[in-house]
């Protein structure tokens, strides 16, 4: 009897080692993805900043009840945002011309269970029309927002909000503020 218990104690000892070995390299495999999608933003002349999750609920806590409305990502990285808006009932989609974030942005969601409600496109978001959405949530660089302020005015419907990370829209007043997070509405922009 005691050997059959030390024969599954090694065993145990054996597998909780090979569960610890699997999750550092995860983690490292995690690290150097994100590493490199940092290094091939480079190329796309836009940096690679992810959201962080208390930004995040910050974000969507300005805006309210966003159940069944649809949220666009423009710069979605790695969909931190996203999978944010999905867990509380949006539908969202998100644009990232980096392939390698948009990949990972699709399989965060997938393995989330937000599939069905998820549409990630990749490519730039400076050519083509806007999709269609109730609340816009960025964060970019002021130089990009301002560029795309007179997009935002022309193609997105005048009950629209834009949630911004960090940086203010140049020329528009916020209707909202809070820790860096600023709210504005489509139908208060200026023209």
């Amino acid at each position: 009897m005691k050997v059959q218990y030390m024969e599954w104690a090694g065993i145990f000892i054996l597998l909780l080692y090979l569960l610890f070995l699997l999750a550092v390299t995860c983690a490292l495999l995690v690290y150097l993805y994100y590493m490199f999608a940092s290094v091939i933003s480079t190329y796309f002349d836009v940096p690679f900043v992810p959201s962080r999750h208390s930004r995040a609920k910050t974000m969507f806590d300005l805006v309210g009840n966003i159940r069944d409305k649809t949220i666009l990502d423009i710069g979605c990285g790695s969909g931190t945002l996203l999978i944010t808006a999905a867990r509380r009932g949006a539908r969202v989609i998100g644009i990232e011309r980096n392939p390698l974030l948009s990949y990972f942005a699709r399989a965060r969601l997938s393995l989330a269970g937000y599939r069905h409600t998820s549409h990630i496109r990749t490519g730039n978001f400076e050519k083509g029309v806007l999709p269609d959405a109730d609340i816009v949530a960025v964060y970019l660089m002021p130089e990009t927002l301002k560029k795309l302020r007179p997009r935002f005015k022309a193609e997105l419907p005048s009950h629209a909000l834009i949630v911004s990370n960090q940086f203010t829209i140049e020329g528009w007043t916020p209707h909202t503020a809070e820790n860096e997070v600023y709210l504005y509405r489509i139908a208060d922009a200026p023209q």
